[in-house]
């Protein structure tokens, strides 16, 4: 997919869903909230590391914010920030 394509999907996105509503993004597990007010999507939440799982919690970690950055890149050229709420336990 090209960056115009994904960022045309963004701006689809932002306009179909309504505000409060959720984001869920299942590669990462990435949980966002459209904040319309502050034109933000809020990222609050994200997939905790299990112990059984076949990567590290810092690989996660870099997983989630390798997303976390296309994602925030991709909705800038909107103008609509990208917020992180979460704070990182290891």
């Amino acid at each position: 997919m090209e960056r115009d394509e994904q960022v045309d999907w963004c701006e689809h996105f932002w306009n179909m869903i309504n505000d409060g509503g959720i984001w869920a993004v299942p590669r990462s597990g990435l949980m966002f909230r459209k904040d319309e007010t502050r034109s933000a999507l809020v990222l609050y939440d994200r997939m905790p590391h299990h112990e059984d799982m076949e990567i590290t919690a810092y690989q996660l970690r870099a997983i989630q914010d390798g997303d976390l950055r296309a994602i925030r890149d991709r909705f800038s050229e909107l103008g609509i920030l990208v917020v992180d709420e979460t704070v990182f336990v290891s």
